[in-house]
């Protein structure tokens, strides 16, 4: 045992090696029961070893505030067993979710896009400073089933359409319909699903947009989540 001064007075400390030793001889010398309400085995506890009542006050607080550190360590731990797994191994629940005006959303699983067929493209990343292969599925080809305007059936109002690209980190981009038409524009825009001949990263997926045509990979979107078709107003 211990005692250090605070404001002129001697402050009982107790080791932590002797703690629990110390609980469990004053709980036998009580009696105790756990019918006892926690202040009577508080104040009994303190009787027992003879313990001034500002001293018992501070080694109580220091007890509390020993239990939130462990839970803090506790919880830090178990967020840290449930981040996002390692190369290839992302959920196969994982979606992308298709909206667009006068039709209901439409869902995709990472399942439903690896059977849709893929395009591979091969971008130059300014930022790394490295060329990158990807392969994924044609944004196009996706829109179509939402019913947008295509191909030969672009033009007029149509035009007026863009795409919001959403990524689970709430980063946007946005595109021009006729960006990612291959019939009105000579670029490609994929939802893709790999690169280089695997699996995304858990820092850009399990699916991500590409666009081939710019010269910055800043409307690429990582961990993309939706896809959004707007109309100008």
């Amino acid at each position: 045992m211990f005692f250090r001064p605070v404001r002129g007075l001697l402050i009982f400390r107790i080791p932590h090696g002797l703690r629990r030793g110390l609980y469990s001889f004053a709980a036998s010398r009580l009696h105790f029961r756990s019918s006892y309400s926690a202040a009577i085995v508080s104040a009994r506890f303190a009787a027992a070893l003879n313990i001034p009542s500002y001293a018992w006050c501070m080694f109580k607080n220091s007890i509390l505030r020993f239990i939130a550190a462990v839970g803090l360590i506790a919880s830090i731990n178990l967020a840290a067993q449930q981040l996002p797994p390692v190369r290839g191994e992302h959920s196969k629940d994982a979606e992308l979710r298709l909206l667009a005006p006068h039709h209901d959303p439409v869902t995709f699983t990472v399942t439903d896009l690896k059977a849709m067929p893929h395009l591979t493209v091969t971008i130059h990343n300014s930022h790394s400073n490295a060329d990158e292969s990807y392969s994924g599925v044609r944004l196009a080809d996706l829109l179509a089933k939402v019913g947008a305007a295509l191909g030969s059936n672009l033009r007029g109002k149509s035009l007026a359409q863009y795409i919001v690209a959403s990524g689970s980190d709430r980063y946007q981009t946005v595109l021009a319909i006729g960006e990612v038409d291959p019939e009105f524009h000579p670029g490609e825009v994929l939802v893709a699903d790999t690169m280089d001949g695997k699996p995304l990263d858990v820092r850009s997926g399990p699916l991500k947009l590409v666009v081939t045509e710019d010269k910055h990979p800043a409307r690429s979107v990582r961990n993309l989540v939706e896809i959004e078709l707007r109309t100008v107003q």
